[in-house]
């Protein structure tokens, strides 16, 4: 038995990740991310972004690339880990 996943894609980010109507919204470029496997570009390489930010950093505080999200799917790419990814945002855990 095959189970069905309704989410809105949108353009827009606002109001990402809540729901309407029972219904998951999210950006069309969050699902293009995804898709792709490119988290790994959103990192912040020219440290445009305060120290804080959330980035994976090592034990003396440094940016530790090696350590950030170097793909969504570690374990190879299927439908399920897909749904997960989306569901858990696990595309700006890294940023």
């Amino acid at each position: 038995m095959s189970e069905v996943h309704g989410w809105i894609v949108d353009t827009a980010i606002e109001c990402d990740h809540q729901r309407f109507a029972g219904f998951l919204k999210v950006s069309l470029e969050e699902m293009l991310i995804a898709l792709r496997d490119d988290a790994a570009l959103l990192h912040d390489p020219d440290q445009l972004l305060p120290a804080d930010a959330g980035r994976a950093l090592d034990e003396v505080g440094e940016l530790d690339l090696d350590a950030a999200v170097r793909t969504l799917y570690p374990q190879g790419f299927s439908a399920r880990r897909f749904v997960t990814v989306v569901e858990e945002e696990t595309v700006w855990r890294s940023v």
